[in-house]
């Protein structure tokens, strides 16, 4: 499936007719875009550092401004001279995803393509990536134009992957190899185990190869004191020309630290929403580049999203959703709320909570369950979302008030979820869908009463 993909792709380039898909990715219905901001500054050559995306392969649409995903991230690269991409350095670190699950690996894909299409020099997954198994992870490595590196990892006590990887930049040597925590909860097949002291013999091989000390990277997983910790048990810090250490951060946004042991660390951020850009190894500094709307979206990770889309609906994976209990009572629909609260029906009707299932539609997400979760009547519930028919759709009464069937019979029964309030809106609008969201803000937009 891959290889014809790659196939029609390159005969699309060949014939000159590889263009941004038409629509409105980004926005849904085009109500309530955003302003385009002004243009980006160019982007100078150094190590980039990518990852930690936690499955946001694209922006959720439901919160301005919109950030991160494959296309705006391929857009950053895109805009670099062919000079500064060569003489770049870009590194791709865990988590790509922090679930199970056929989407998480469609995800992974079409993430190990476009990390393959930005010159990624090597991959350090994470133990999120390690919920989708090492089968998985072997038959991936095709995928990819690069190696997938893991210090401390073993199948069987035989490394799972390269446990390091030597790669030449300008006229440096840049060691790259990652240590996990021991204490990680998430690595749990049979047969898998994180080494807290691996050998170190194969990786300072590579730092001491050729006329001078290598420069090293490592990435972690873990808690910064643990993996400092180990640094200083391993000696590698006097084993390398510099060291600068990776962590996968705790903040959306990138930040460098300094620890005092000499060498700097990085906390990458999470979500794909920044890439990081360090001068390093001497004086070391962070610039961080955010992706939103001045990136614009690069035409081949618009093919590779529509692929993933098209590979989601062919999979029917909205079908295969599995449903976490039934209705307590019957969903009756909003035009049957509307026989008693016309105010508040034309209040919905004008909001973008009545054209939730339109916006899906519209993006061409509208076989997607990470997606119609929060834009449906009872995702997930027997009596609730059907995707044969497909109904109810759209953030009607009944998502806030619960089922209406008792209430609309006989007025003096209350609605189910009785009073709501701000919380009762983090279930759709959290951080992580919502990053933008203030109840003050939204509330507004859909206020209504009795």
């Amino acid at each position: 499936m891959r290889a014809w993909f790659w196939c029609s792709l390159l005969s699309l380039v060949l014939l000159g007719t590889l263009v941004p898909a038409c629509g409105d990715r980004d926005g849904g219905s085009g109500k309530g875009k955003e302003s385009s901001p002004p243009a980006p500054p160019p982007v100078a050559a150094g190590l980039f550092i990518v990852g930690n995306d936690r499955g946001r392969i694209r922006p959720c649409g439901c919160s301005k401004p919109l950030l991160g995903g494959i296309e705006r991230r391929l857009a950053l690269f895109g805009a670099l001279t062919p000079e500064a991409a060569e003489a770049s350095l870009v590194l791709a670190f865990g988590d790509l995803v922090e679930a199970s699950g056929r989407q998480q690996e469609l995800k992974v894909e079409s993430f190990l393509e476009s990390l393959t299409a930005i010159k990624a020099r090597v991959f350090c997954p994470a133990d999120g990536d390690l919920l989708l198994g090492t089968t998985f992870w072997r038959e991936s490595r095709q995928l990819a134009s690069f190696p997938f590196v893991a210090g401390n990892l073993t199948k069987d006590d035989r490394p799972l992957f390269e446990p390091a990887v030597a790669l030449d930049w300008g006229e440096r040597r840049v060691v790259v190899t990652s240590w996990l925590s021991p204490r990680s909860s998430l690595v749990t097949e049979p047969g898998v185990a994180v080494v807290a002291d691996p050998d170190l013999a194969p990786l300072r091989d590579l730092l001491e190869e050729g006329p001078g000390r290598a420069e090293l990277v490592i990435y972690g997983n873990g808690e910064r004191a643990e993996i400092e910790a180990w640094i200083d048990r391993s000696g590698l810090r006097a084993a390398a020309a510099s060291v600068l250490v990776v962590l996968r951060g705790v903040s959306d946004i990138p930040d460098l630290l300094h620890a005092e042991a000499g060498y700097a660390v990085l906390e990458m951020g999470k979500k794909g929403r920044d890439v990081a850009r360090l001068d390093w190894p001497g004086e070391v500094r962070l610039e961080r580049f955010t992706l939103d709307s001045a990136r614009g979206r690069d035409p081949l990770a618009i093919q590779l999203l529509d692929f993933y889309r098209d590979q989601v609906r062919e999979e029917d994976l909205l079908g295969k959703a599995p449903m976490r209990g039934e209705v307590e009572g019957r969903y009756v629909g909003a035009e049957t709320c509307m026989t008693c609260h016309v105010a508040a029906h034309q209040v919905w009707k004008g909001s973008g909570h009545a054209r939730a299932w339109a916006t899906l539609v519209e993006s061409g997400d509208a076989a997607d369950p990470e997606c119609v979760a929060c834009h449906v009547v009872g995702f997930g519930l027997e009596g609730g979302f059907d995707p044969a028919v497909p109904a109810p759709v759209d953030v009607q009464c009944e998502s806030c008030h619960g089922p209406g069937a008792e209430h609309a019979a006989g007025g003096a029964v209350p609605t189910p979820a009785g009073k709501l309030g701000e919380r009762d809106c983090f279930g759709c609008h959290d951080l992580e869908n919502s990053p933008a969201f203030r109840f003050e803000d939204y509330w507004p937009r859909i206020a209504h009463g009795k």
